[in-house]
C-alpha cells in the first residue's frame, strides 16, 4: 500500500511526501507529532520470508547503533502486514549525485569524507558481534548541508560471529569484493574494499572495474593517478592496496587503511607493472622503510585458489536486477557555475576603484509594521578608505598547498608575486593563521606519537612567521582543527573531536596551557572573534546557522574573573534567519578588522557562495559577493577592504581576492595544485 501526503501512520506519523520507492518497498518524509521534527519512513512492501526476515535484522541493527554518521532508528512496527522502519531524516545529496553534477572531487575534501566514513565503519567493526555494511558506494552516502557524511541503507547488512554470516545476498558491480559474488565469507574485509572502490570513484570520477574481472586478470585497476596527477602516492598506494582481490592481501582493519591514506610511512610504496601504472603485486603488510634504505619489494606470489574460485562464481552466479533502496533520501541540488571569476586582470588590486556591487543582493528585514517604501540605512558603508593600498594593508597571504605531496603551508608576496614553501616534514598541514601582530601562526598538523607509540592523531602547532620553530600545543589523542587567535593573542580558541567525535570548541592559554571545553549541547565549529574580543562568532548545529557568545563584563558572574572560564550557552546571531532576505544558513564566518563585517559562507545544496553580512544591523542588512564557483574558506585583509578566498571554479582550488563590492576577482595562485585555507598576514 503506498502511503498519500496527509495520511497518518500509527496515529503519530504524518507523512508529507514520497522520497523514493522500488520493487521491494518505499520511503516517505514524515512529521513525527510527538517529536515534532521530520523522520524517514521505510516500508517494506514484499511478503516473502526472506524479505521480512532481512527488513526484521535491518531495523534491529540499526536500533542498537549510536554513532554520528550513521542514522538513529526510533521505530519499527507492522501494520496490516507492512513492515516500517523509522529513522532520521538526512537532508543533501549522496555522494553519486555529487558525483554526477560535479566529477571527480578534491583529495583533501575526499579524505576529510574517508575520515568520517572510517569512524563509522570502525564503529559497526568493533560491535559484538560486528556488523558488516556490505554496500559501501557513493549512493549510500548521504552529505547534509553542514558537510557531514551518513552512511545508510542497511538493507543487505549482517551481524557477523566467526565464520557464519546472516544477511541477504547482494551486491553492486564496482564495489563489491570478489568473495561477495558467490557464498564465501564476507567479514570487515569486504567493508574495506567497498570503501576503497568508493574513495576511488570520488577520486577519479570513475567506478573500479568489477572486482572479478580484476581477480581474473580481464581488467587492471588504472591507477587514480593517471586521473588526476595531483593525487598523493601514498593515497593511491593505500586505495589498490584495501582493493586487493585476495582479503588476506588488504589492511588488518580500515583503521589501518584510513591510517595509510593520511600517513605517507605507513606504507611502503607498492610495485607497478614496468611502463604502467597498474598493480602487479602487493606486499602481505604494509612495511615502513628505514631512513636511507630502499623499501622491500613485495613478495611475488603464485597462483591464487582465487583464481578459479572467482572463474567458476562468474559462471555461476546470476545477477539480479533490483536491490533495496540504494538512496533513500532525496535533497536540494544546485546547477554548475557557469561563469569564472574575472582571471583577466591584472595581479595588483586596484588603487582608486569604489567597491562596486557585482550582480549583487542588498537586502533589509521588514520591521514588525512594515511600511510600503522600506529604506535601506545600513549602520556602516561599503565605502573604502580614500586611498587603499593595493594590498589590503599587507602584502603577505598564507595558504596551504599539496604542490610537493603533502599539505604545506605556503607564504605569497603579493606586490611580487614571490611564492615561499614554509613548512617541509611529510605530514599533511591545515588551518594556517596569522597571530594578531603577524609574528606567529597556528595551524593543524600530525601530532605524532604519544604514550605506548600510540598515534595523536591531528595537533594544533605554533610556528615563526618564518617557519622555524614549530612547536605542538594541544598534544592530546584526537583530532583538532580551525584554531583562531583572541585579539589580544592572549587565547586560542579551536575546534576538537575528542569528545564522542562531535565537533566541539574549546579553548586554552597561547603557550597551550589550561586547555578548557567551551562546546557542550550541540557541534560548534569555525570560530571567530570580534575585534573588540567581547564576542565569539561561530557555526552550530543550533538551526545550522551562525551564533555567538557574549563575553561581556555585565553578562559574567561575579565571582568569575577569566572571560572563558564559565561555559555561555550559544544565542542565535540572527533570530529571524530563516525569514527571507536574512542571513539564512552558514558557515566558515569570519569578522573583519574594523568590526563592521562579517563574511560567510552561506550552503544551500552543492552551492557555496560568498556573503557580507552589516555587523551592526542583527542580521538585516546581507549582500551577496558574486563570486561563482563553490567557495571556502573567506578571510580579511587587515585594512578590512578586501577579502581572500578559496574558490574552485578552475577545476582545482585556487585562492583569489575581491574587494567588498566583489569586484576585481583576480586569482592569486594560479597553480595545478590544491590551493586553499588563506589568512591574510596583519600588520604589526
Amino acid at each position: 500500500m503506498q502511503l498519500s501526503p496527509g495520511y497518518l501512520l500509527k496515529d503519530r506519523y504524518l507523512i508529507k511526501e514520497l522520497l523514493g520507492q522500488g520493487g521491494m518497498g518505499a520511503v516517505y518524509l514524515a512529521e513525527d507529532q510527538a517529536l515534532d521534527q521530520l523522520v524517514a519512513v521505510k516500508s517494506n512492501l514484499n511478503p516473502g520470508e526472506q524479505s521480512l526476515r532481512q527488513f526484521e535484522i535491518e531495523a534491529r541493527l540499526l536500533a542498537k547503533l549510536r554513532h554520528p554518521n550513521l542514522p538513529l532508528v526510533f521505530d519499527h512496527f507492522i501494520i496490516d502486514e507492512v513492515q516500517y522502519l523509522v529513522m532520521d531524516y538526512i537532508p543533501g545529496d549522496s555522494l553519486s549525485q555529487r558525483l554526477k553534477d560535479e566529477g571527480a572531487q578534491a583529495v583533501y575534501r575526499v579524505l576529510d569524507w574517508a575520515e568520517q566514513i572510517s569512524s563509522a565503519l570502525s564503529y559497526l567493526h568493533n560491535q559484538s558481534p560486528p556488523v558488516i555494511h556490505r554496500d559501501i558506494k557513493p549512493a549510500n552516502l548521504k552529505i547534509t548541508p553542514e558537510g557531514k557524511i551518513v552512511l545508510v541503507d542497511f538493507g543487505i547488512a549482517k551481524a557477523s560471529s566467526g565464520d557464519t554470516t546472516v544477511g541477504a545476498q547482494g551486491y553492486t558491480p564496482g564495489y563489491a569484493p570478489p568473495e561477495q559474488y558467490g557464498e564465501a565469507v564476507t567479514g570487515p574485509y569486504s567493508d574495506q574494499y567497498s570503501f576503497a572502490a568508493t574513495l576511488y570513484a570520488l577520486l577519479t570520477g570513475s567506478p573500479p572495474p568489477e572486482s572479478v574481472d580484476i581477480m581474473l586478470g580481464g581488467k587492471n585497476l588504472t591507477s587514480t593517478r593517471m586521473f588526476a596527477s595531483n593525487i598523493p602516492l601514498h593515497v593511491d598506494n593505500a586505495i589498490k592496496k584495501a582493493m586487493s582481490p585476495e582479503p588476506h592481501m588488504r589492511f588488518s582493519s580500515v583503521e589501518e587503511f584510513f591510517t595509510a591514506l593520511t600517513d605517507p610511512a605507513s606504507l611502503a610504496e607498492i610495485t607497478l607493472k614496468p611502463g604502467t601504472d597498474t598493480i602487479e603485486s602487493i606486499s602481505e603488510a604494509p612495511t615502513i622503510a628505514k631512513p636511507g634504505q630502499e623499501p622491500p619489494s613485495p613478495v611475488k606470489k603464485g597462483g591464487s585458489p582465487w583464481l578459479w574460485i572467482g572463474a567458476m562464481i562468474v559462471l555461476a552466479v546470476v545477477i539480479s536486477g533490483g536491490f533495496l533502496l540504494a538512496n533513500i533520501f532525496s535533497g536540494g541540488r544546485a546547477a554548475s557555475p557557469t561563469q569564472p571569476p574575472n582571471q583577466g586582470i591584472a595581479a595588483a588590486i586596484p588603487t582608486n576603484t569604489l567597491p562596486a556591487v557585482v550582480n549583487s543582493e542588498i537586502t533589509n528585514a521588514s520591521t514588525e509594521e512594515p511600511t510600503s517604501t522600506p529604506t535601506l540605512e545600513p549602520a556602516a558603508t561599503f565605502t573604502p578608505s580614500p586611498e587603499p593600498t593595493p594590498t589590503g594593508g599587507s602584502s603577505k597571504i598564507i595558504f596551504v598547498s599539496n604542490r610537493d605531496g603533502y599539505d604545506q603551508i605556503y607564504e605569497v608576496d603579493l606586490r611580487t608575486g614571490e611564492t615561499v614553501q614554509l613548512t617541509f616534514d611529510e605530514s599533511h598541514k591545515s588551518w594556517p593563521i596569522y597571530s594578531p601582530d603577524g609574528s606567529k601562526i597556528l595551524y593543524v598538523g600530525d601530532g605524532g606519537l604519544g604514550p605506548y607509540n600510540t598515534k595523536l592523531g591531528l595537533d594544533i602547532w605554533v610556528m615563526n612567521a618564518d617557519g622555524s620553530n614549530q612547536t605542538n600545543l594541544t598534544q592530546t589523542r584526537g583530532v583538532d582543527e580551525d584554531p583562531v587567535w583572541s585579539p589580544d593573542g592572549s587565547k586560542i580558541v579551536f575546534v576538537s573531536y575528542r569528545f564522542g567525535g562531535t565537533r566541539q570548541l574549546m579553548v586554552m592559554n597561547a603557550d597551550g596551557s589550561g586547555q578548557e571545553r567551551v562546546s557542550f549541547e550541540f557541534e560548534e565549529y569555525n570560530p571567530t572573534f570580534s575585534p573588540d574580543g567581547n564576542t565569539l562568532l561561530f557555526s552550530s548545529t543550533f538551526f545550522y546557522t551562525l551564533n555567538i557568545r557574549h563575553y561581556e563584563e555585565g553578562k559574567m558572574p561575579e565571582d568569575v574573573d577569566d572571560l572563558f572560564d564559565v561555559n555561555l550557552v550559544p544565542e542565535l546571531y540572527d533570530n529571524r534567519y530563516d525569514e527571507p532576505d536574512r542571513i539564512g544558513k552558514g558557515d566558515q564566518p569570519a569578522w573583519s578588522p574594523d568590526g563592521n563585517w562579517i563574511v560567510y559562507i552561506r550552503t544551500n545544496g552543492n552551492n557555496r557562495r560568498v556573503y557580507l553580512l552589516d555587523a551592526n544591523s542583527d542580521g538585516a542588512t546581507v549582500r551577496h559577493l558574486e563570486a561563482p564557483g563553490l567557495n571556502y574558506d573567506p578571510a580579511w585583509s587587515p585594512d578590512s577592504q578586501y577579502i581572500v578566498y578559496a574558490n574552485s571554479t578552475t577545476g582545482n582550488l585556487e585562492i583569489y581576492t575581491m574587494d567588498l563590492g566583489g569586484r576585481f576577482q583576480t586569482n592569486i595562485t594560479n597553480h595545478e595544485a590544491d590551493d586553499k585555507m588563506p589568512s591574510w598576514k596583519p600588520v604589526p
